[in-house]
């Protein structure tokens, strides 16, 4: 079979120096769609809380918890979708810290989420408003840093907050 790459492709019709990953298949190229999330804690630079988000939609997600955020629309910086998801979702604005990455090939960005889909997060911190669920979501809770991972998690998260988990001990946040 034929061997799949994935690389950055600049998009010239899109502002801004918008970005897309295109996957390669055989010849044919599938544009990656992107969600951003937020790991919110309490302090960027000494974080004991996490804040998680219980989702009511879709049908299979309702229940599942997730770091909060969303889809980034066409055109729109990621950065900026995350800002907007936190503001619709939870009527919060964050200072942003580092990107979690998540240490697979340099090629690739984001967190694999299915087929078609990637995750970039970031670390953050609550600059104003009380969080509150909003839009998406039923409830809100404050983890203890130590149980960040005791929640039932959506797939794609779960892994996301283990290795948050564990940069956080590490304190490679800024």
């Amino acid at each position: 079979g034929a061997e799949s790459t994935t690389r950055r492709a600049s998009d010239v019709d899109r502002p801004h120096g918008f970005w897309t990953t295109a996957l390669c298949h055989a010849g044919s190229v599938t544009e990656i769609r992107w969600v951003v999330a937020a790991a919110v804690v309490d302090d960027l630079d000494r974080p004991s809380l996490l804040l998680a988000a219980r989702r009511t939609e879709p049908e299979w997600a309702a229940g599942l918890w997730e770091l909060p955020g969303g889809g980034v629309e066409p055109g729109e910086e990621h950065e900026m979708a995350l800002h907007r998801e936190l503001a619709e979702e939870l009527g919060i604005h964050v200072d942003l810290g580092q990107e979690l990455t998540a240490g697979v090939a340099e090629d690739q960005d984001g967190w694999p989420i299915r087929p078609g889909y990637r995750l970039r997060v970031w670390w953050a911190q609550v600059r104003e408003g009380d969080p509150a669920a909003i839009e998406d979501h039923d409830a809100i809770a404050w983890l203890a840093h130590g149980t960040w991972h005791e929640l039932d998690w959506l797939p794609s998260n779960a892994p996301v907050v283990q290795e948050l988990q564990r940069r956080s001990r590490a304190a490679e946040i800024r």
